[in-house]
């Protein structure tokens, strides 16, 4: 396969889908990790003192993965958009959001990892950094490679800015009122392109 049919093929409405299940996937298999630890320290919790080391490194792991899910469902509000108007996709905006949401997901996994070894120290460094609680980077026994760290740092409000740029593309492209094979959008279009444009708007205020 040519470089170029590669990359027409990374523009399809089935593609995009395809990283949408796929994060859910990892979404749901890093949720169902978090909620193991979170209910085996609420029944340690009933017989005997945890150190605050260990619920600090609980507490960040469990935010990080909030704020993380809760990027997953932007981003799937706006992949399902591609399925009337899918041009906009081809923009460099959308690849570096996908790629934030896969490092971020690597890093969660990290993050868990260091929880699951009882590395508490390292673990709350970490996830001070993901939850925007500790400013600088890290100083990890294992660096974070640096072209992932400047991906993620501040990645909430970098994230907001991508989407934001999708959901300027896409009202762009719907002022013609007709998809790329000339028929025209449908109202549900419209209306969950403005339902996330105002959660969008929310999250710019939260970081601004």
């Amino acid at each position: 396969m040519s470089t170029m049919d590669v990359h027409a093929l990374a523009q399809t409405p089935v593609f995009l889908f395809s990283l949408v299940i796929t994060g859910l996937v990892a979404a749901y298999s890093c949720s169902v990790f978090v909620r193991w630890i979170l209910a085996r320290f609420s029944i340690a919790a009933a017989t005997a003192a945890i150190p605050p080391i260990e619920l600090l490194a609980v507490d960040l792991a469990n935010r990080f993965h909030e704020q993380r899910t809760l990027l997953r469902q932007r981003v799937d509000a706006v992949a399902k958009l591609s399925n009337e108007l899918p041009a906009p996709f081809k923009d460099q905006s959308w690849t570096k959001l996908l790629d934030t949401c896969d490092t971020l997901e690597g890093l969660q996994v990290e993050l868990n990892t260091f929880i699951r070894v009882r590395d508490f120290p390292e673990g709350i460094k970490l996830g001070r950094f993901l939850t925007g609680t500790g400013a600088t980077a890290p100083s990890l026994l294992k660096p974070i490679e640096e072209e992932k760290l400047l991906l993620v740092a501040n990645w909430r409000g970098k994230t907001t800015a991508l989407l934001q740029r999708m959901v300027a593309k896409l009202e762009d492209a719907s002022l013609s009122k007709v998809r790329s094979d000339g028929r025209p959008l449908s109202p549900d279009f419209f209306k969950a392109l403005n339902e996330i444009r105002q959660v969008i708007i929310e999250d710019e205020k939260r970081f601004q």
